[in-house]
């Protein structure tokens, strides 16, 4: 896939300016070349993409933060201001996921909780609800709400 991509999204392709290409041809180098994030984002750093799929290029910077321990950055590509109550990208729910597990990782669960919270509501049924669910529980029990934890578990 990557070597089939690879020149698709390069300077001056037609998938040059494509924030979805730009992010799964990212997600790739990420899974498959050392070191992990460098290389991933590399891929991602100063490119100039379209307007409408500027979310993907948004959200695919700010979970390569998240997964590699920069929660603090990743904050900062996902809220307009630290205290925001809604991420930029509000209408995507990995926007919601990403925002919530930044503050996980950065030690502030109660923080992270609310938009864990929403992106279960969103995404009930989406392929990270369950671990959205556990930190959410992790969260509840850490506060000594057991009856929460329990509904998320």
């Amino acid at each position: 896939m990557l070597a089939e991509l690879a020149p698709q999204v390069a300077a001056g392709a037609p998938l040059a300016r494509d924030g979805a290409a730009l992010a799964l041809f990212s997600r790739a180098v990420f899974a498959t070349h050392e070191p992990a994030f460098e290389s991933a984002w590399r891929e991602l750093e100063g490119r100039e993409v379209d307007e409408a799929p500027r979310a993907e290029l948004e959200l695919e910077r700010a979970r390569l933060r998240v997964e590699s321990d920069q929660p603090a950055r990743a904050i900062v590509l996902l809220l307009e201001k630290p205290d925001a109550s809604a991420p930029r990208f509000a209408q995507r729910p990995e926007s919601w996921l990403y925002t919530g597990r930044a503050w996980f990782r950065s030690g502030e669960p109660a923080r992270g909780a609310p938009f864990l919270a929403r992106f279960v509501e969103l995404a009930p049924r989406g392929r990270e609800a369950s671990s959205a669910l556990r930190l959410l529980a992790q969260e509840a029990l850490a506060r000594g709400d057991g009856a929460t934890a329990g509904a998320c578990v």
